[in-house]
């Protein structure tokens, strides 16, 4: 089995001046990354304080964008567009807005996935329209709530990228195991709480990546959310 482990605080800080971004992967550990999880290139934490701008979305590969509190507005030449807490979104960089909290009081919390495409012509390719989907705490709580593939589903986000990602809300002492195939990877992230995966105890912020294993064991030890990527290993 392979495990890559990612404390909180072993995650890289970048400020702005209108937001805080917390990025599990540096450069470093982006190497290890791409040899085990070859499909996830970033997954950033971001902060932003009220009527503050998100940073502009780095080049190439697929965004997935989960809003986890608060309310984004996103605009770009065709329209604009409210974001609110709950919801998910996938898009290419090719639709890139002026995003920004929507809030004039409140900060935002969002957390952002940038997937690896298929192929290079796929990556060149893009494509112009964000698409949208809201998951209710009631559809993910206790359950392994798929909200986005690139398997056909009649309700979770395309992607275009080989992944399906996962999002659960888990009450204190809830549990849950999601198979794994020998060929696929998977990534946790806690967003809250504290959870145990296999043998690893994992709190808010940190994250584990596991290969070649059949299963991963998630154990709620206390009220917890988490989000996690299941995607084809590199060879």
């Amino acid at each position: 089995m392979t495990t890559v482990l990612r404390k909180s605080d072993n995650r890289r800080l970048r400020k702005t001046a209108e937001s805080t971004i917390w990025e599990t992967f540096d450069a470093a550990s982006a190497q290890t990354l791409a040899r085990s999880f070859a499909n996830l290139i970033a997954l950033d934490e971001i902060h932003i304080p009220p009527l503050g701008a998100l940073p502009e979305r780095a080049q190439g590969g697929e965004f997935f964008t989960y809003v986890h509190r608060g309310a984004i507005s996103q605009k770009n030449a065709q329209q604009s567009r409210i974001a609110l807490a709950g919801e998910f979104q996938s898009a290419s960089v090719r639709d890139c807005h002026n995003e920004t909290n929507a809030s004039a009081n409140d900060w935002a919390h969002i957390f952002r996935l940038r997937l690896r495409f298929a192929t290079e012509r796929e990556d060149c390719a893009g494509f112009e329209v964000t698409q949208k989907e809201r998951f209710t705490a009631a559809e993910r709580r206790n359950t392994r709530c798929i909200v986005a593939t690139s398997n056909v589903s009649q309700r979770a986000l395309p992607l275009r990228a080989s992944a399906s990602i996962y999002s659960s809300i888990l009450e204190k002492g809830h549990h849950i195991v999601h198979a794994l195939h020998p060929s696929r990877s998977a990534w946790l992230h806690v967003i809250v709480g504290r959870v145990l995966v296999n043998t690893y105890e994992l709190y808010q912020g940190d994250g584990l990546g596991l290969r070649n294993t059949p299963a991963i064991s998630i154990t709620a030890k206390e009220d917890s959310e988490v989000l996690f990527v299941e995607s084809h290993s590199a060879d």
